[in-house]
Parts: structure tokens; C-alpha cells; sequence
């Protein structure tokens, strides 16, 4: 369907048709061949046995969740000493290797776009004196510049088009781009890998079959939905559930109220679990996924979402014996599988206990160089051919944490069993006697019972303090574990908490040593986000279409018709290095403060840009548009032009001449 007058109408009786009405849902359980079955069923088998190897990998990284989030004594009650050094070194590096969304910028791979001329301004310059006097070769060579140029221009203006296209599919993105990439790398530093998958929403009833969880925001759901209800109930599958026809009937009415209906098309970043992605056994890298075969993408859904997406009845139980009749009640969860075989270049959807494809073999319908829509981000990569998930941050500090946690642990219980007691013969006093020394009030007189003064012996004989073990400080120390946590993760004191009695000197070399660890974490990024950035060029440039194009960035924006798969080859998407980061706005400023003197010397230079780009700097928020005036002057220029009369002709400014007292000698110790 294309629009919502597509749907049907159930509280309309439906037509009668010749022979056997046509189901808009594939209900009956398929008999494939057995070939095709056993096809099937391989796959399905070559999935299982993937996912039992990787699968304690998968329990640990759910213990590695559980232990930032403080649980981190085995066994132990809540009441354990915590003290979450791993929690705040995520929030730090989380904040320090990505501050904002970088800034994406259209390249062109280097290319040779002149067929004759060498690129010599002083042959073009010859050529044009001979295209005057008629030479058929200096006409030639001017038309190949003329052509050449002009195909910098397109390629220039469709980068451009680009860029804005690729802003405004961020801004798109619910949940938004930077919230993702921040949860993205808080997932890496926790389990040490995390995956992001490109997809293409493409407007509904295009034939795009759009599975992915995270979507643009728009009515695509909504109508997926309804469309799905009203082929369960054309196909007599509602026995029983009349709530659903209520359902429809009420979507139905909502969305025909509707002003707007919003559908989009447009990129999708959609931020996996690690779980969600089962990689061939054989990778040795999860990086580019080196000698895998392939990936398959997990997705547990209930059998009316399979209904909705696939148009296929997968409620019918793995034996086929008993048929659901789309009631579901209390609906399991059906995995399916989108497994995309690099082998044969081939993507397919199967589910377990369905005999047969969801989705047919065939090229994936998004076109990417690298074939799989994947993309990993990883800091801590190893080299291990049997282990290609890298360790943590947690593996890195698990043993200093728990070592802290149980020294101060420790510590906590010697101070608790030192607490004051004190020993007397049983029955020596009475309870209200014992309940006197608990609870007496400060410079409270006790009086006791006649059975404990009843002797002419000291209250001090009868009772004394409970001796205890003097606490020995070096027992308990954490200084040096906690060095070592330091060690393992690159931070410093400063970052985590108060310093350490260090020197400046100590602490800057300390802080450089630091930023050279987070560098090199910002370079994995941005090599990440390029791959990205790539992708989703050549998705936009081979899927969008121009009508998109122009609603989004304007009437000039240029979009290649024909050649897009050449033009997708050509240009690409990239990140400004570094633009990612915390920017050092001080060193900035104090560059620009350096430039500052050299600026009137420069011939030609507006002097309102270089205004502006040190209000960015210092972070200035107004219109800086309405600042300036067309062909006003200076403000000292005016105050030049007009100055008051002193009634002395020899200081009066106005009286001598010209220049004024603009050339007059400075004053002493001015510059």
C-alpha cells in the first residue's frame, strides 16, 4: 500500500471473488523442497552452534553491566564497601573522547578531470592566444578545460548538497546521534566492543522492508501496524478477539483525522547490543570482520510484528501440528535471523522453526562497498586469532577496584569489632543496670542496683574494658592498587579525585602522558565515524531521490540523476580529525591573539570574519549578523570624522588640514 486508503475497511463486508480469495498474509505452514529445507535448517544449525561459542562471552559482559553499576562483590550484600572508581572512569573518558557531534565534510578521491591539459596556467595561457588566431588544437584544449571545470563545479556543488543532506539525517535520528554515540562508547569501554548498523528508510509502500528497531520519526510504525491488523481480520484471523477490530477501527479513524501524515525516507543509525550480532566462528578480527563468512543479525520479535514486517504466519508451532488461528494470546518471542553471506554475496531472513525463507536470498537491497551494513568500534584490540573480542576497561581495572573495595572493606569491619565493650561476671548486674551503661545520657549520674554494690569492691573491679587490636594503617592502604588502576587505565589522580601531593611538573607530564592515551581513542573514533560517514554517503547518493533532496536542502541543491553509483565512488563523506573532542578553546583564543597583529597587514581580508570567528571562540551566542550594517564605518573612523570645536585653531581638530591629528608623534612608551 501507498497511502492509508489502502487499508481495508472491516466494518465493510468484503467482495466475493471467483475460486480461492487470495490471504494477505502467507498463513498455511510452507512444504519447501527438501533441498531448499535442508538449506534452511543449516543455517539455522551454523547460527546455534555461533551462538554457543560466543555465548559465555555474552554472560560476561552482563557481569561486566552489572559491575559498573556497583555490583561488584560476589555473593555479597548491597551493604558491601563500593567505591565506583570504574563508574567514573567511564563518565570521564565517555566525556573526554566525545564531546559533541564532529563535523562531517564532503572529499572527492584525487582524479584527473582534464584529458589534454596539463594543469599549467602558462599552457592554458598560450592556448587561449591560439584559440584567437583559430589553431584547432588550442580550441580543443580549451574546451576540455571548459568541460573539466565545469565537472569540478558539479562534483563541488553535489558535495555541498551532500553535507547538508547528511546534517539533517543526523538531526533526524530518534534517539538523537550524540545520545547514541555517547551510550555507544560507554558500551565499548564496558564490554569492549559495540556495533552500529546503516539502514535506509525508504517512504512506506516502496517495497523496503524496514526491520530495524530505531527509526526516523514519522508514522511508518503506525501504518505497518494498522496494515497488519487489517489483513488479520480480511483473513478471518481474529477469531475470538473482537478487542482488535476495535483496535483497527480506532487507528483507522486517528489517522484519517490526521493533517499531517508524516512519512519519511531517509539514513537510520540504529546502536546494536553486542548480542544482537552473531559473527561467523572463524573471525579472527571483529574489525572489518577479517575471515568471517558471514553475520547474521538477531531480532526477537512476537509473531504479529513477523506478520506486520515479513507478511508471513510464523505462529504456527515448529512441529506444525496445531494452528494458532492469529488469537497469539500469551505470544512467544520468535528469533529470526538477517544473515548476509559474504561468501556468495547474498542476504536472507530465516526463523527458527519456519521451514522455509522469510525473505528470499537475493542482494541486499542497500548497496555499501563493503557489502554488510555493519560498522565496530573498539579501543583495546589484541592480537588473538581464537579471542577477536577485545578486553574492557573493565578487565582492566576489575582486580584494582575489588582489591580497593575489599581493603577498605577490611577496613570498615577491624573498626567495627574495636568498637567499646566491656566484660563482667554474669550477674554481676541487673538488665536495667546494663541498659544504664548503654544508653546514659552525657554527665549522667548512675545509680545501680543493691546487687552490684552490695560489697565493699570498686564498680571498676566488677567491670572492665573489652581489649582490642590496634589497627595497623599499612594493612590497609590502597595507595598503590589504586596506582595501579591508574596504570591500567591511563587516567590520573586529578581525573578521579583529589591529587596526591604531586609536583606541577609531575602533573603535567602526568596530564600529556594522558591525553596521548585519549588520542589515541579519539583516532579510533574518528577512523570509525569516517567508515560511517562513507557508508551513509553512498547509501544517500544511490537511494535518495531528488524530490527528497531538494525538500530538504533547498532549490540549488544539485543531486546526480544517472550516474549515481560513479558519482557514490567518486565522493565521499568524511570527519574533520579531531572535531569529535573536548575542544582547547584557551589554546585557540591564544592563537588567534598571536594572528591578531599580523591582521591589518593582510590586503583584501574582511575584517567582520575574523570578528566572528573569535566570537565563536569565546562562545558568544547572539545574532552576530545584526552587529554589522552595509558600508557602515568604523567606530573610530566616525569618531575621526566628526570631532567638537576647542575654539583654538592650534588644537582644534577640525582646523589642521586634512590629516588631522592622526600623523602626530605617540606619546612616550606607546606602540
Amino acid at each position: 500500500m501507498s497511502d492509508s486508503t489502502d487499508f481495508l475497511d472491516p466494518m465493510m463486508p468484503q467482495q466475493p471473488v471467483e475460486g480461492e480469495p487470495e490471504k494477505l498474509i502467507e498463513r498455511e505452514r510452507p512444504q519447501p523442497k527438501e533441498e531448499r529445507a535442508a538449506l534452511v535448517k543449516s543455517w539455522l544449525d551454523r547460527i546455534q552452534k555461533a551462538k554457543g561459542k560466543w555465548q559465555p562471552k555474552f554472560d560476561k559482559m552482563r557481569k561486566d553491566m552489572a559491575f559498573v553499576r556497583g555490583k561488584q562483590w560476589d555473593g555479597a550484600d548491597d551493604d558491601a564497601y563500593v567505591c565506583n572508581i570504574t563508574l567514573r572512569h567511564m563518565q570521564q573518558r565517555t566525556a573526554a573522547v566525545y564531546a559533541k557531534n564532529p563535523t562531517f565534510t564532503a572529499r572527492r578521491k584525487p582524479r584527473l578531470d582534464f584529458a589534454i591539459w596539463s594543469g599549467d596556467p602558462q599552457e592554458l595561457q598560450l592556448a587561449q592566444q591560439g584559440a584567437a588566431a583559430g589553431d584547432p588544437m588550442a580550441i580543443q584544449l580549451l574546451q576540455d578545460v571548459v568541460q573539466g571545470q565545469k565537472h569540478q563545479r558539479i562534483m563541488a556543488r553535489i558535495g555541498k548538497t551532500l553535507e547538508v543532506i547528511h546534517d539533517h539525517q543526523l538531526n533526524e535520528q530518534i534517539p538523537r546521534f550524540k545520545t547514541e554515540m555517547k551510550q555507544l562508547i560507554r558500551r565499548v569501554k564496558t564490554l569492549g566492543v559495540g556495533y552500529v548498523q546503516l539502514g535506509y528508510q525508504r517512504i512506506y509502500g516502496e517495497g523496503y522492508s524496514n526491520t530495524t528497531q530505531a527509526r526516523m520519526a514519522d508514522d511508518s510504525r503506525r501504518i505497518q501496524e494498522l496494515e497488519r491488523l487489517a489483513a488479520d481480520i480480511a483473513d478471518g484471523e481474529v477469531f475470538g478477539q473482537q478487542q482488535e477490530l476495535e483496535e483497527l477501527r480506532l487507528g483507522l479513524a486517528a489517522l484519517q483525522r490526521s493533517p499531517d501524515l508524516v512519512v519519511y525516507e531517509g539514513l537510520v543509525y540504529e546502536f546494536l547490543r553486542v548480542d544482537q550480532l552473531i559473527v561467523d566462528p572463524e573471525c579472527t578480527q571483529l574489525k572489518g570482520f577479517r575471515d568471517a563468512q558471514w553475520i547474521a543479525r538477531e531480532y526477537c520479535y512476537k509473531p504479529d510484528r513477523v506478520r506486520a514486517i515479513w507478511k508471513k504466519d510464523v505462529g504456527t508451532q515448529a512441529s506444525g501440528e496445531q494452528k494458532n488461528n492469529g488469537t497469539d494470546g500469551e505470544q512467544g518471542t520468535v528469533h529470526v535471523y538477517c544473515i548476509y553471506d559474504m561468501r556468495l554475496k547474498l542476504h536472507f531472513v530465516v526463523a527458527e522453526g519456519y521451514p522455509d525463507f522469510l525473505e528470499e536470498p537475493t542482494e541486499p537491497k542497500i548497496w555499501l562497498e563493503q557489502f554488510h551494513p555493519f560498522y565496530t568500534l573498539s579501543f583495546n584490540d589484541v592480537e588473538d586469532d581464537k579471542d577477536p573480542y577485545p578486553p574492557s576497561d573493565v578487565d582492566l581495572i576489575r582486580h584494582g577496584q575489588r582489591e580497593i573495595n575489599r581493603s577498605t572493606e577490611a577496613k570498615r569491619e577491624h573498626r567495627i569489632a574495636n568498637r567499646p565493650a566491656y566484660f563482667a561476671a554474669k550477674g554481676m548486674f541487673t538488665k536495667e543496670d546494663k541498659e544504664k551503661f548503654q544508653n546514659h545520657e552525657a554527665n549522667e549520674l548512675i545509680e545501680l542496683d543493691a546487687l552490684a554494690v552490695a560489697d565493699d569492691k570498686k564498680i571498676g573491679d566488677k567491670i572492665q574494658a573489652k581489649p582490642v587490636a590496634p589497627m595497623d594503617p599499612a594493612l590497609y592502604e590502597t595507595d598503590s592498587t589504586y596506582g595501579d588502576v591508574l596504570r591500567a587505565t591511563g587516567d590520573q589522580e586529578a581525573n578521579l579525585g583529589p591529587t596526591g601531593g604531586d609536583t606541577a611538573t609531575e602533573a603535567t607530564i602526568a596530564e600529556n602522558s594522558r591525553v596521548t592515551s585519549l588520542q589515541s581513542e579519539i583516532d579510533d573514533i574518528d577512523e570509525f565515524l569516517t567508515d560511517l560517514a562513507r557508508g551513509a554517503s553512498q547509501i544517500l547518493l544511490m537511494e535518495m531521490s531528488e524530490e527528497t533532496v531538494k525538500r530538504i536542502a533547498g532549490p540549488g541543491a544539485v543531486w546526480p540523476d544517472v550516474t549515481r553509483r560513479e558519482v557514490a565512488d567518486e565522493i565521499y563523506l568524511e570527519i574533520v580529525a579531531g572535531s569529535s573532542g573536548r575542544p582547547n578553546r584557551s589554546l585557540k583564543i591564544a592563537n588567534k591573539e598571536r594572528l591578531a597583529p599580523y591582521i591589518p597587514q593582510i590586503p583584501r581580508l574582511n575584517p567582520a570574519w575574523w570578528f566572528k570567528s573569535l566570537a565563536r571562540e569565546l562562545e558568544e551566542e547572539d545574532e552576530l549578523e545584526e552587529a554589522f550594517i552595509q558600508g557602515q564605518p568604523s567606530i573610530v573612523a566616525m569618531n575621526a570624522m566628526v570631532q567638537p570645536s576647542t575654539g583654538n585653531p592650534s588644537t582644534d581638530p577640525n582646523a589642521q588640514g586634512p590629516q588631522g591629528g592622526n600623523n602626530q608623534p605617540a606619546g612616550p612608551g606607546s606602540e
